[in-house]
């Protein structure tokens, strides 16, 4: 069987752990990962007892979805799912000081495979209450590189030019840097952002992150419709 597949491991085992274990329980994560890829593309899923991701389908074989959702991102993720000559493998990891957030591997053609590692500490440990950039939108991202093959910009020096010091109220918090301009984001990112814009959602304008003042949490900006610029907590680098 073919598609993408959760890798279930203890993990309780963790064998490079950053800090202690927060939450042991791997069906939990799933269950949260396809809550909010639900959202965002309208399909009912869930991992099989096989471990691999599926969609609810009605009594006549017709896909279960709602309107109000991302039709890229729902085209995508089945394809994905739907692919015959691929395992696209999840592992979901705790507190693994090699990954920050998240990482993966592009398909490989000669064994069929690829993955994707996410470090559920680092996503509880940020504020991802905001579907820009929460688990959901952390897998598409991953997901267009391992199965896609889309790449990121390799780097981003025009972008700190155009920062500087700044102070926000509200929503902006901390003092952060505020931007003239935007920066690279590449393929993936501008894949993810038609998600977004199908969705409603704040579209991502740089790829770089930015420490902030307090110099401990690092943000990337997102910009609304309305054209307001607002700063999302994100992972070390």
């Amino acid at each position: 069987m073919c598609g993408i597949k959760s890798i279930r491991i203890d993990l309780k085992k963790s064998q490079k752990a950053k800090k202690e274990i927060i939450n042991s329980d791997i069906y939990e994560y799933e269950k949260l990962l396809c809550k909010s890829l639900s959202k965002k593309t309208g399909l009912e899923l869930f991992f099989g007892d096989d471990s691999f991701l599926e969609y609810k389908k009605n009594e006549t074989g017709e896909i279960i979805s709602s309107k109000k959702s991302s039709k890229s991102a729902r085209q995508d993720l089945m394809e994905a799912i739907n692919a015959k000559d691929f395992i696209y493998n999840i592992f979901l990891k705790n507190n693994d000081e090699e990954i920050h957030g998240a990482n993966s591997s592009h398909r490989n053609k000669e064994d069929f495979a690829g993955g994707m590692h996410i470090d559920i500490a680092d996503i509880e440990n940020i504020n991802t209450k905001n579907s820009s950039y929460d688990i959901g939108m952390i897998f598409l991202h991953e997901l267009n590189h391992g199965y896609f093959g889309l790449s990121d910009p390799t780097g981003d020096p025009e972008i700190k030019k155009t920062l500087w010091r700044t102070k926000f109220g509200g929503e902006d918090m901390h003092g952060l840097y505020s931007i003239t301009k935007r920066g690279k984001i590449g393929k993936t990112v501008a894949r993810v952002n038609v998600y977004r814009e199908e969705l409603g959602l704040p579209i991502r304008i740089s790829y770089n992150s930015v420490m902030d003042m307090n110099g401990k949490n690092r943000r990337v900006p997102f910009e609304r419709r309305s054209g307001k610029v607002i700063w999302l907590e994100c992972f070390p680098e």
